[in-house]
C-alpha cells in the first residue's frame, strides 16, 4: 500500500511537471487547492493546465467524492455531502442548523450553494442576499450572488457583484464555491464568441490569478478584448490596472485606471486605484482629489478609510475629514469603523464629548475589536483621561493578547504619569510582541536610566544601534551611562 502510495505521489509530480511544461506554468505560483494526490485529482490539474475548467473541477469534485467515501472528510459535513452527491442531505442539515439559530449566516451559505447546485440562479441570489443584510462584506455570499448573476446571463451585477468581493481581497473559504466558480469560468469561456461576456471573464479570471498568477493573461486578454468590444471598458480598464499593478508596472497602472476614468467619470474603484498610483509618486493633492471623487460618487463608505488615510495620516487636516465623514455616519450608523475613525478625529480636534461618542457607538457595535479598544484608549489618554485610558488599553491587550500596539500606547500613559517601571513593563512586552518603533525602544531605554538600571539601559542602548546603526539617542544615552559607572 505504501508503494502505492509513493508511485502515486511520483505520478502527480511527472503530470505536474509535464503538464507545466507545456503549458508554461511556475508551479511555484499556484495554490495548494491544485494539488490533490490521487489518480483524479493528477487528471484535475491536468485539465486545468490544458485549459478545460469544467472537466477540471469535475475531476476535482471525483477526487473529494472518493475520499470522502472512504472515511476522509474536507472539514466541513455540508462541504462533505455536496461532494458526494448527497444534496437532499445536505439541504436537511442546513435546515437544521438554521432552525436552531435563525440568524446564522453558514446554512444560508450551504442552501445558497445547494441552489447552484440544482441550477436555480434565482434562489442562490435571494440567500445570498440574505447573507450580505447580516454580513455585508461576507466574501462566500459575494461570490456565490455573482456566479448566480452569471449563470443566469447578468454580466453587469455578475461583475458589480464580484468586483466588491476583489476591490478588499476576499477570496471566500467554500470548496464548493470555488469549484463551482471554475466550472462556470469554464462554461462562460466556451460559449460561441458572439454570446462570449468578455468583461465578466476577464473578471473571472482575475479572480482565479489570486490562486494562479497565469491567470493573468487570459484576464488580460478579455479584458483588451472588452474594450475593442465596447463591454464594460471602464471595468475592463481598471482589470488591466490591477493586473500591471500586481505586476510592478505602476506607470501602467495609473495609465490605465485613468484610462477607466476616462470612459466613466463617476467609476469609483478607477478613482480609488489612481488614487493609489498618485499616492506612490507623492502627488497628494491628485491622491486626495481621486479619493474624495471616489466617496462623493459612490457615497460607499468602503472608501472611508482611503480618505482618512490621506487626510488625517498624509495631508493633516481633521476638520476635513470630519466634515466629509459625518454625513456617512448618519447614513450608515452600524458601522463600526467608521465611528473609530470619526472618535479619532474629534479627539485630534480636541472635542472630547464628539469623540467619546463616538468610540462608545464603536465599542458598542463590535465590543470584540481590539482596534476600536485601543482606539479608545489613545484618545482617553489625549484627552486627559488616564486611568480610563489604561482600563481601555487593559481590556485591548486581553483581547489581542499578541498585539504589541496597546502596550506600546501604555507605555505612554505610564510615562506621562511618571510611573516608569510599569512604563518598562509594557515596553518590554511591546517589543517582545514586535513592535517596530524605533521611538518605542528608545523611549524603554530611557525609562531603564530613569530608574537607574544603567546596566539594562546600556544594553537596551547598545541592542537599538544595532536595530538603528547610528541612532543618536542610543549612542549619548551609552555615553552618559558609561559617565555616571564611573562616579566616584
Amino acid at each position: 500500500m505504501a508503494y502505492a502510495r509513493h508511485l502515486l505521489r511520483v505520478a502527480l509530480v511527472l503530470a505536474v511537471v509535464a503538464a507545466s511544461f507545456l503549458g508554461q506554468r511556475q508551479l511555484s505560483d499556484m495554490d495548494r487547492i491544485f494539488f490533490q494526490p490521487s489518480p483524479q485529482g493528477v487528471k484535475a490539474i491536468t485539465l486545468y493546465l490544458a485549459g478545460r475548467y469544467e472537466d477540471a473541477a469535475r475531476a476535482y469534485r471525483a477526487h473529494w467524492g472518493a475520499r470522502i467515501l472512504s472515511g476522509r472528510s474536507t472539514g466541513d459535513p455540508g462541504t462533505d455531502l455536496i461532494l458526494t452527491g448527497n444534496l437532499p442531505g445536505a439541504e436537511r442539515l442546513a435546515r437544521e442548523d438554521l432552525a436552531n439559530v435563525p440568524r446564522a449566516t453558514q446554512p444560508l451559505l450551504l442552501l445558497a450553494e445547494i441552489a447552484l447546485e440544482r441550477e436555480a440562479p434565482a434562489e442562490a441570489v435571494r440567500l445570498a442576499t440574505r447573507v450580505l443584510a447580516v454580513e455585508p462584506e461576507n466574501g462566500d455570499a459575494q461570490l456565490m450572488q455573482s456566479l448566480a448573476r452569471a449563470r443566469n446571463g447578468e454580466a453587469g451585477p455578475a461583475i458589480d457583484t464580484l468586483g466588491r468581493a476583489l476591490r478588499a481581497g476576499r477570496v471566500g473559504e467554500r470548496l464548493v464555491t470555488f469549484y463551482q466558480f471554475l466550472a462556470t469560468t469554464g462554461a462562460l469561456g466556451t460559449r460561441p464568441s458572439v454570446d462570449r461576456p468578455l468583461c465578466l471573464l476577464a473578471h473571472y479570471h482575475r479572480y482565479l490569478r489570486i490562486f494562479d498568477r497565469s491567470q493573468a493573461r487570459p484576464a488580460a486578454r478579455y479584458a483588451r478584448a472588452a474594450i475593442a468590444a465596447g463591454d464594460r471598458v471602464a471595468d475592463a480598464h481598471v482589470t488591466l490596472g490591477v493586473l500591471a499593478h500586481k505586476a510592478g508596472r505602476l506607470d501602467e497602472a495609473l495609465e490605465e485606471v485613468e484610462a477607466a476614468i476616462q470612459a466613466d467619470p463617476r467609476h469609483p474603484e478607477a478613482h480609488r486605484l489612481a488614487a493609489i498610483g498618485y499616492g506612490e509618486r507623492g502627488d497628494l493633492v491628485n491622491q486626495y482629489r481621486m479619493i474624495s471623487t471616489a466617496l462623493a460618487e459612490s457615497g460607499d463608505v468602503y472608501y472611508s478609510d482611503f480618505l482618512f488615510d490621506v487626510l488625517v495620516n498624509k495631508i493633516g487636516d481633521p476638520a476635513r475629514a470630519a466634515a466629509l465623514l459625518e454625513p456617512l455616519a448618519e447614513r450608515t450608523p452600524r458601522n463600526a469603523r467608521l465611528h473609530e475613525r470619526l472618535g479619532h478625529v474629534w479627539a485630534l480636534l480636541d472635542d472630547g464629548d464628539r469623540a467619546l461618542q463616538h468610540y462608545r457607538q464603536a465599542r458598542a457595535l463590535a465590543p470584540w475589536d481590539p482596534y476600536i479598544e485601543n482606539g479608545y484608549g489613545w484618545a482617553l489618554h489625549r484627552l486627559g483621561r488616564s486611568d480610563e485610558a489604561i482600563a481601555s488599553l487593559r481590556h485591548a491587550t486581553a483581547l489581542a493578547p499578541r498585539w504589541y500596539a496597546p502596550h506600546s500606547q501604555l507605555v505612554g500613559v505610564y510615562h506621562d504619569l511618571r510611573r516608569y517601571q510599569e512604563a518598562i513593563g509594557e515596553g518590554e512586552a511591546a517589543l517582545q510582541l514586535g513592535e517596530p518603533s524605533l521611538y518605542i525602544h528608545t523611549m524603554l531605554c530611557n525609562h531603564y536610566h530613569y530608574v537607574v538600571d544603567l546596566e539594562r539601559a546600556a544594553a537596551c542602548a547598545r541592542a537599538l544601534i544595532v536595530r538603528d546603526p547610528g541612532n543618536a539617542a542610543a549612542t549619548i544615552l551609552i555615553s552618559k551611562v558609561e559617565q555616571e559607572t564611573t562616579l566616584p
